[in-house]
């Protein structure tokens, strides 16, 4: 039954005052009967008891109960196998005697509460005590509570009993009572028995274990151990005393024992059929079937009462458990009531935990407001997030000509990559941003600007621009896609859905809204107007517009050089790919003079400027793409100077009147003959431009000295292309005529455009395709160099930048503000949980009786932490969550009414409802540090501890 090998048991062990309480204990004990572990106080006997029952730790050998290994721990062992009796009965004084014995089941794993009633009853009935199953363990005496102890040991029918001084605190009479109890039990089971009362053992114990000093001394049998039987003294036998009986026709008396003193006065009342009886006599008990005192016929016989003894517990209704989950006995719906009840009477009770309470109310509602504050850096991140288009990545242009690369990746359908431009220019922290505004009363369904419409008023989004041909396959739910013209765009549902929701207008309700809206890209002081046309359905912020628009963008944005560049898009000049229209323009800007001639602005050249004649035929390279003059016109004024030498003069003040005439007429033909070829000029380039042709020309004849015409063809590869230039088409006026390095080619004026930060932008249709591509085909490509930026130093740019690593480096910015909201709300989150800690520690404190007694009767160590940290959760909601419901209900109001407050907090429902989750997330685990500290100790150390 119970094996015992080689037990050691040290207290303070290591200490000068080392105790070796359990010495090289071996010991083997039957199935049945009763076992005495004996000897003086001190021996050793109440902590071999414990260390077989599970109730404490051993620090060598070994215990087994039926083959199974008995560890401190063992919820299958000490449930099923083990029922434990204690000298101070170890009763929970908050639940009933019946609740009491059915812990012992539920322990078990037995969730049938009619089978629990059953076997409760049962329990109780066999020792005496089943009507008294609603009474409270304080409202019974020692010997009932003992009782009742003994009941729920002997409830689930365990293989073994440990009694440990059982009769401790008893009276003769209940000392017998409970003896008598255990002797019939361990006809059945082994009763293990721990006493130093040697009567008892005598009387009772079958064998008998002798222990001094934590060793085994002796072990003996004792044969007449039948236990004794005696007059229990709320028993009274009526054969014993004198008996006379009186009567007459309606009533008899039976009179027992000696005649009273004084005459019995008994009134006896028959009406309706009910007998109601009132004696006037005092000192007078009435017996019924509740009470304790019995009347028995005959006279006291021993061996008469040791057989009624052995019918009384009736183990047939006690049959063995086959339980499934040992150990637990709290579960959530009762342990989230009960903890509702006592937490409330705790608050109302003491003064010290309202203060806490109030503490962590504060503290929940701080928790809510500085979340508040805190989440504008979310806010902003979801902002940022909603930037980046999660189809574009960003290869650095800037250094190995790699556009014939990126051109066999466009066509290369392992790649992803659906299309590619050169766009993009990094600047620290924004990467490939572009803005477009949405003008609310710029489109055709608005109907007119009256009414209160603002002709201005706009919403700024931003979208990445990407070619029409990246629309085929798309579901379009509103408008059209195909066949776009220059000035219109296709919008995604991304987009449409961020203007219908930050629409200022309430009649834009759906996506047929917003066709025919105006949205305007600025380009330098260029604005260019698309209309809306169409909505696809893609979860990205993007814009589709046409290939030569996407080149415009390319060109005018991003390579300053190459501004003065236009394609031949209404074939004026009949180009052919590969051929080029050359245009020397009027000098305006740059002059070592000017004066007022004709009421115009007119420069001679500078110092340098570049004089000689461009030929027909002659090839340049534009971003290494060849093309060959094929007409060359020159818009140039006359020079005043070569004019006036021409008449022998140095200077304008030394002409006299008749001079003057005649060179102001010489420089009057000539002028008229350049404006002549330049409105000429004009008539056939004007509708090459795409948006606001007047102030295009005027821009472009005001700011370059060289126009280049090409080839639509040429102007697309521009676009995809980053080489070498020609000096001479570069507008400058230096006297150079070969290619120049790619980043002083591609420099307009110092300090401009840095061409270490130019980048392809590519489009993907599979961006984890398209990521692995880049990878592998261009990680040779020589990274940016360090300190290349001129507003950041520290900022090193990276060869490929992924969906991810563009919005990282746009919130590198918001770290160091993000890390102080952190510790402001880590402070008050500290404060919160050492408040929790010690509320927590307090009620911990409070009931470690509570806690001994179920670690003792098997309530496993998670099951018990499982009830305190419902129970936090329960303080928490009384606490913690009055503060943060009062505090959420202002900021959200705050945030509705709008104004300055809602631009400092961001608190929507998906931050409330985050943020009441992680004050229980943080509140629970410091609540249940107490109780994880206590459970750490023993059983039997918890209890010595409440002993103390």
């Amino acid at each position: 039954m119970i094996r015992i090998q080689h037990l050691d048991k040290y207290f303070n062990r290591g200490n000068m005052n080392e105790i070796h309480v359990i010495n090289d204990v071996t010991l083997d004990l039957p199935d049945t009967g009763m076992v005495a572990i004996f000897g003086p106080s001190g021996c050793g006997k109440t902590t071999l008891l414990n260390v077989i029952g599970g109730l404490d730790s051993q620090n060598s050998g070994t215990v087994t109960i039926n083959d199974k290994a008995m560890r401190t721990d063992d919820a299958i062992v000490r449930n099923r196998e083990i029922g434990v009796i204690f000298q101070n009965y170890s009763l929970n004084r908050d639940e009933t005697v019946a609740e009491n014995v059915a812990d012992a089941l539920r322990l078990c794993g037995m969730q049938d509460e009619k089978e629990i009633s059953e076997r409760v009853t049962a329990a109780l009935a066999g020792v005496g005590m089943d009507k008294y199953s609603n009474r409270l363990p304080d409202t019974l005496s020692g010997g009932q509570q003992q009782r009742v102890a003994i009941a729920r040991a002997i409830v689930k029918n365990p293989s073994v009993i440990l009694a440990d001084e059982p009769t401790g605190n008893l009276d003769e009479t209940n000392t017998i009572l409970v003896m008598d109890i255990l002797k019939v039990m361990s006809r059945n089971c082994l009763v293990l028995l721990v006493t130093h009362e040697a009567d008892l053992v005598d009387s009772y114990c079958d064998t008998v274990v002798e222990l001094k000093d934590g060793k085994i001394v002796s072990i003996h049998e004792n044969e007449d151990a039948n236990g004794y039987a005696a007059k229990k003294k709320n028993e009274i036998f009526l054969g014993e005393l004198a008996h006379r009986t009186k009567s007459d026709a309606d009533t008899e008396l039976d009179i027992y024992g000696e005649t009273p003193e004084n005459p019995v006065k008994i009134t006896l009342v028959n009406k309706g059929g009910r007998l109601y009886i009132q004696v006037n006599t005092p000192k007078v008990t009435v017996l019924d079937d509740s009470s304790e005192v019995k009347l028995r016929e005959g006279v006291f016989s021993e061996s008469e009462e040791m057989e009624r003894k052995e019918k009384e517990i009736d183990m047939s209704k006690l049959p063995p458990i086959e339980g499934k989950e040992y150990g637990k006995l709290f579960r959530f719906r009762k342990t989230l009531r009960d903890g509702f009840t006592s937490n409330y009477r705790n608050i109302m009770r003491q003064r010290s935990k309202k203060l806490l309470r109030l503490c962590l109310a504060l503290f929940g509602a701080a928790i809510v407001f500085i979340t508040a504050y805190c989440a504008t850096g979310i806010r902003k991140r979801i902002e940022i997030r909603e930037r980046y288009n999660n189809n574009v990545f960003l290869v650095y242009a800037g250094g190995t000509d790699i556009s014939a690369e990126m051109q066999q990746a466009l066509e290369n359908s392992d790649s992803g990559i659906t299309d590619f431009y050169v766009r993009s220019q990094i600047r620290t922290t924004k990467i490939g941003e572009d803005t477009m505004n949405f003008r609310m009363a710029s489109f055709d369904t608005a109907g007119v600007y009256e009414g209160g419409f603002s002709r201005t008023s706009g919403l700024d989004f931003p979208v990445s621009f990407h070619s029409a041909d990246s629309v085929a396959g798309r579901k379009v739910v509103a408008g059209r896609t195909d066949n776009l013209m220059d000035n219109e765009a296709v919008i995604t549902t991304q987009t449409a859905d961020k203007i219908l929701r930050d629409a200022p207008y309430k009649f834009m309700k759906d996506y047929k809204n917003l066709l025919g809206m105006i949205g305007t890209y600025h380009i330098a002081d260029t604005a260019m107007n698309v209309h809306i046309v169409g909505i696809v359905d893609a979860d990205e912020p993007a814009v589709f517009v046409t290939s030569r628009l996407l080149d415009y963008i390319s060109l005018y944005c991003f390579f300053g050089d190459f501004e003065n560049v236009i394609d031949d898009y209404a074939n004026a000049f009949d180009l052919k790919p590969g051929e080029c229209v050359f245009v020397r323009n009027i000098p305006t800007r740059s002059a070592s003079y000017e004066f007022d001639y004709f009421g115009d602005r007119y420069a001679s050249p500078v110092t340098g400027y570049d004089e000689s004649e461009i030929k027909v035929g002659e090839e340049f390279t534009i971003n290494n793409v060849k093309v060959k003059v094929k007409e060359y016109i020159d818009l140039q004024l006359p020079n005043f100077e070569e004019i006036l030498a021409k008449h022998g003069f140095a200077s304008w003040s030394n002409i006299d009147s008749e001079q003057s005439s005649i060179i102001m007429d010489e420089l009057n033909v000539a002028y008229n003959k350049v404006m002549d070829k330049r409105y000429d000029f004009i008539g056939k380039i004007a509708g090459n431009f795409m948006f606001n042709p007047d102030k295009n020309l005027y821009s472009m004849f005001e700011s370059y000295s060289k126009i280049v015409i090409v080839h639509p063809d040429d102007y697309h590869k521009l676009s995809r292309v980053v080489g070498l230039t020609s000096r001479r088409i570069n507008n400058s006026y230096q006297r150079v005529e070969y290619p120049m390095p790619i980043r002083e080619v591609l420099r307009h004026s110092p300090h401009t455009y840095d061409f270490d930060t130019l980048y392809y932008q590519v489009y993907s249709s599979d961006p984890e395709k398209t990521e692995k591509y880049l990878n592998e085909h261009f990680s040779y490509v020589t990274p940016p160099e360090k300190n290349l930026l001129k507003d950041n130093a520290s900022f090193s740019p990276k060869t490929i930048y992924t969906p991810e690593d563009r919005f990282e480096r746009s919130t590198v910015s918001m770290g160091s503000e993000f890390v102080k909201y952190i510790l402001v709300w880590a402070a008050v989150i500290v404060m919160m949980c050492v408040s929790m800690y010690f509320i927590m520690r307090s009620t911990v404190m409070g009931r470690m009786r509570e806690i001994g007694i179920y670690r003792a009767i098997g309530t496993s160590k998670k099951n018990i932490v499982f009830r305190f940290a419902v129970e936090t959760g329960v303080v928490v909601t009384m606490s913690v969550m009055l503060g943060y419901l009062i505090a959420s209900a202002a900021v959200l109001y705050v945030q509705e009414s709008g104004g300055v407050a809602s631009e400092v907090i961001y608190y929507p429902l998906w931050v409330a409802a985050l943020t009441l989750v992680l004050l229980y997330v943080i509140c629970i685990p410091c609540g249940i540090l107490p109780i994880l500290r206590l459970i750490r100790k023993t059983p039997s150390e918890i209890l010595a501890k409440y002993d103390i």
